[in-house]
């Protein structure tokens, strides 16, 4: 046998292997981007992020428009009398569907 052919011989399994790691791992890609495709297709005409944006934006423009204001500062001190969980459900809700607890997974 040749030097050639000891090499194919003994190189042929690696390529081999290292062909279908890299087929694999196409698929894996292709099969990731397709979930995202069908989650983002499903969040269509979903409101609640825009619920909440609108709600936590309010007080802040509120704030600026001076017949407003005596309502969102009242709109305050009612919210300091609710319970601290139903304030930390509200926010913890909030925070998820906004993504920060994709955030917080990535940094940490």
């Amino acid at each position: 046998m040749s030097f050639m052919g000891a090499l194919t011989v003994l190189t042929g399994p690696v390529a081999n292997m290292v062909g279908s790691w890299q087929a694999r791992r196409a698929q894996v890609s292709v099969a990731k981007h397709e979930a995202n495709l069908k989650r983002i297709e499903q969040q269509k005409g979903d409101w609640k992020d825009e619920f909440l944006l609108i709600i936590w934006s309010a007080p802040l423009m509120c704030a600026f428009v001076p017949p407003l204001q005596d309502n969102a500062f009242r709109a305050f001190e009612y919210m300091s009398k609710l319970p601290e969980w139903y304030m930390g459900g509200w926010v913890a809700i909030s925070l998820a569907v906004f993504g920060i607890d994709k955030v917080l997974k990535f940094k940490g």
